[in-house]
């Protein structure tokens, strides 16, 4: 039977709290409690985080009872970046298909027209937060540069000031570029997957994307860097690589019919099964369970131990 788990969240601004985490664990250990983590991230999001809080992350995936990793990438990253040595169980993430509501008939249309995009023209997507470290700024400027008839589209909420600068100084200058700002409700997530030809994620360092996975599962082809988990989740037409040179990637891909992309999009989508997840989850806690087991009985042996030999040294 496997206990109650403890869900704990790991992305704190506190540097105090990254400090008293591994005293919590202890306790945790000690009282049976396993502890299951899954390795979304290389790093934080925040590229200003604590050291104290990239230490505290890393210390977790060292040793915690199981790791569950989304991409043969982060399990690598994890055993040779991290140096981890238990167990590391490679679970996919699951797709995203019916998750949100379906876009309304002339959907790409409208949302075209209402952001000024010409309607026959490709657009190449840009989606989620507005970051440093998912290098946007330099990659739609290899895009306009690469295309003369490509409009881009970059939409999220910012959480740099310094890159959502950058783009809207960039936007004055280049006509084929849309920039919005704001978090995009859920309810018109796949209206503006819709309005769209590619989705393109140049984030060399990303070991697990739900982005990515959105995208095929809406029917739309990714552009990734060869570096990062994209790699993984299929082949062209559904996913289109690059190693630094995202506008060749983005000609490359829009040579291939829509209609082909866009099947090959969600076949690749299909792929991803929450079912299969889910038994690879059970498998972590179950195993995590048997390796705290054996620490408490290793530890009640200790214990005895302990106790003969003090009680041989005072006869």
């Amino acid at each position: 039977m496997i206990k109650p788990s403890v869900g704990i969240e790991l992305y704190g601004r506190s540097v105090s709290a990254a400090y008293g985490f591994r005293a919590t664990q202890a306790v945790m250990r000690a009282r049976g409690v396993a502890l299951v983590h899954t390795l979304h991230n290389a790093r934080p999001h925040r590229s200003d985080a604590p050291r104290a809080q990239v230490a505290m992350l890393n210390h977790v995936v060292r040793t915690a009872d199981v790791v569950i990793a989304h991409s043969r990438i982060a399990a690598a990253y994890a055993r040779e970046t991290l140096a981890r040595s238990g167990p590391i169980l490679l679970a996919p993430h699951g797709n995203y298909i019916d998750a949100y509501p379906a876009p309304a008939d002339g959907a790409r249309r409208a949302l075209r027209n209402a952001i000024g995009v010409p309607e026959e023209a490709p657009v190449a997507l840009f989606f989620g937060q507005i970051r440093a470290d998912k290098e946007i700024v330099p990659s739609v400027r290899q895009i306009l540069r690469a295309t003369p008839d490509v409009w881009v589209v970059v939409a999220g909420a910012p959480t740099s000031a310094i890159t959502l600068s950058e783009l809207c100084d960039l936007e004055r200058t280049e006509t084929r570029l849309r920039v919005l700002p704001a978090h995009v409700p859920d309810a018109e997530v796949a209206q503006l997957f819709a309005a769209s030809d590619l989705s393109i994620h140049s984030q060399p360092t990303a070991i697990s994307s739900g982005a990515m996975i959105l995208s095929l599962s809406l029917g739309v082809p990714v552009v990734v860097s060869s570096q990062s988990v994209g790699i993984e989740l299929g082949v062209p037409p559904a996913v289109f690589s690059h190693d630094g040179d995202v506008g060749s990637a983005v000609v490359a891909a829009l040579a291939v019919r829509a209609r082909e992309r866009q099947t090959a999009a969600g076949a690749a989508a299909l792929q991803l099964s929450w079912s299969a997840s889910a038994r690879v989850h059970r498998d972590a806690y179950e195993i995590a369970m048997q390796i705290v087991a054996e620490h408490r009985r290793l530890g009640a042996r200790r214990r005895r131990w302990n106790a003969r030999t003090r009680q041989s040294w005072r006869g």
